[in-house]
């Protein structure tokens, strides 16, 4: 029997609260490794509510980075050329004030699926 191709590749996740890490669950849930990249002080949903927190990441790689320091940007973009998928839910222009727009992360990799979620 051929190996088998599924899951393509790792899901990088930026978001925080409901949608975005819902999207990362389900992800989880079909198989794909997701990396849960948080900010220094953590995804706000941690201290709202933990049980939230906990299903919604639970499967998760969680990797903190502060993606407003250039050498956590490097760290970052290592990861880009073997993602399948990335998850991200900023404010309109922010990927991009950081470098890390779709334009930069497609340019590293083509085959990456950028998905904006928008609230």
């Amino acid at each position: 029997m051929a190996p088998c191709a599924w899951p393509p590749g790792r899901v990088l996740d930026l978001t925080r609260l409901l949608p975005g890490p819902l999207a990362g669950k389900l992800l989880a849930d079909l198989g794909f490794p997701v990396l849960k990249v948080e900010p220094p002080r953590g995804d706000p949903l941690r201290d709202w509510a933990l049980e939230a927190y906990r299903f919604l990441n639970g499967k998760k790689e969680i990797l903190t980075l502060d993606l407003k320091r250039r050498e956590d940007r490097e760290r970052f973009l290592v990861l880009v050329p073997e993602a399948a998928i990335l998850l991200e839910a900023n404010r309109p222009g922010v990927m991009e004030r950081l470098g890390l727009g779709p334009e930069v992360l497609l340019g590293i990799n083509p085959r990456l699926v950028y998905a904006r979620l928008r609230g």
